[in-house]
């Protein structure tokens, strides 16, 4: 990822499609604006339901989903962070999960550079 800055000063970070990794970001799954005010209980719970789909690709080392307090840029409220014990088991999830349906909705799943999850997203759980 790298900074831009638009022409009103904001710095945004743009996001590029990273090559496969360990870590995947599952989005479209609630719409933002809906999960920034759903309790959190309720987003764990969706996380939960979600997993079970997930596990059936490897081991998952760590999941979370944001929530609306801690969403930024690349971020959003209701997103998914998943990381894998192994690439290829990432690779698998994301070419079976990608665009399969998810409570009503089309899931878009990419991968995200272990580098920058751990610098940029981590924290966010």
């Amino acid at each position: 990822m790298q900074m831009l800055q638009t022409k009103s000063g904001v710095n945004m970070l743009k996001t590029q499609l990273s090559p496969p990794s360990r870590v995947i970001k599952v989005s479209s799954m609630i719409e933002q604006e809906k999960a920034k005010f759903m309790p959190a209980q309720e987003l764990e719970d969706m996380l939960d339901d979600l997993m079970s789909e997930f596990v059936k690709y490897g081991s998952i080392v760590d999941a979370f989903i944001v929530k609306g307090d801690k969403s930024t840029v690349g971020a959003e409220a209701g997103c998914v962070f998943i990381m894998f014990g192994e690439k290829e088991q990432a690779e698998k999830a994301h070419k079976e999960m990608n665009g399969k349906k998810f409570d009503k909705k089309d899931l878009k799943l990419v991968f995200i550079n272990e580098d920058t999850f751990n610098k940029h997203f981590v924290f966010l759980r």
